[in-house]
């Protein structure tokens, strides 16, 4: 059986729609089925991986506490494009997951060994 990598870019802000929750919903669906993940954050959607934010003060359900849970479902290959966290001031200390920042080569050297990217 081969295996298809798969690839799942977040975009977008963490309240601003529900992008953000749809996209770790169909990370941890992916998973039940041992698929390889790969899970990008570039733009604004680097927001969503930063510590101590408190969800109902958006008026929104905490799904960002789930992305902590994410090593339990074996997603462990989590991108943080570099120059999404420059242009926002932040840096990896500022996540509440572990990641690996990548220069934009980077980036787009690991969407190439994907096989199937979806984008949120």
């Amino acid at each position: 059986m081969v295996e298809s990598k798969i690839g799942v870019i977040f975009t977008a802000l963490p309240f601003a729609n529900q992008q953000g929750r749809e996209a770790l919903d169909a990370v941890l669906a992916a998973s039940a089925y041992e698929a390889p993940l790969s899970l990008f954050f570039l733009d604004d959607s680097v927001w969503q991986l930063v510590k101590a934010q408190d969800p109902l003060q958006a008026g929104a359900k905490d799904y960002l506490s789930t992305f902590k849970a994410l090593a339990l479902y074996d997603v462990e290959d989590i991108f943080v494009s570099q120059d999404a966290l420059a242009a926002r001031h932040l840096s990896s200390e500022d996540l509440s997951i572990e990641v690996r920042v990548l220069s934009s080569q980077g980036i787009r050297d690991q969407l190439a060994a994907q096989d199937c990217i979806y984008r949120f």
